[in-house]
């Protein structure tokens, strides 16, 4: 089972006490100013260690276990960047494939393993990001310098489909709106999303 919890304004530090120093705060909302939905890689006595987007890749951090509101999830999300292939199951048992576009060899999309942080409401189809979109804690070390949004990585519409099953992203994950409208209803905020290559 793996472990979502709702945040409250916490401290998120590099370890536990004593050794851990303080490395800012978690806060209520996303940057995107939603529920602060973190996922619990594991517990140590009165202590979570979190991935959160504050962090870089590959970097957890600890709040306070008293900070936090336990929940659960069996979904999580397995994302394939050779096989262009991102599957949502909860536990064992497949839910939904799905077809998507990745980053380019200059500006790949990062493996690891990431979170999902925010539903996005985004311009709809048509747009550069389609309908919608799902935030991960995931960012683009590598962006072009020519780049000003972002570094977070999401996976969300496009408005070239084209580009769907290919490497031509900077990072994100494009996929079709229907694919993303059933993404939307299935997969929970603080879901793990695990991403190979």
């Amino acid at each position: 089972m793996r472990s979502p919890c709702h945040a409250k304004p916490a401290t998120r530090r590099q370890e536990p006490p004593p050794r851990g120093r303080p490395l800012g705060r978690v806060g209520r909302h996303t940057q995107f100013g939603g529920p602060r939905v973190v996922s619990v890689l594991r517990r140590r006595g009165a202590w979570l260690q979190v991935v959160v987007p504050e962090r870089p890749n590959a970097r957890p951090a600890w709040i306070s276990a008293a900070r936090a509101r336990l929940g659960a999830t069996d979904v999580s999300l397995h994302i394939d960047r050779s096989e262009r292939s991102l599957t949502v199951r909860d536990r064992d048992r497949t839910v939904q494939r799905v077809r998507i576009g990745v980053g380019a060899p200059a500006h790949p999309t990062p493996t690891g393993r990431f979170a999902v942080t925010d539903k996005l409401a985004m311009g709809g189809p048509g747009t550069t990001y389609g309908c919608c979109a799902l935030a991960l804690s995931a960012h683009q070390p590598r962006l072009p310098s020519t780049w000003n949004g972002l570094d977070r990585i999401a996976v969300h519409g496009t408005q070239s489909p084209e580009t769907i099953g290919v490497a031509a992203s900077l990072g994100c994950m494009h996929a079709s709106e229907r694919d993303l409208h059933r993404l939307m209803r299935t997969v929970p905020l603080g879901a793990p999303v695990f991403i190979r290559a």
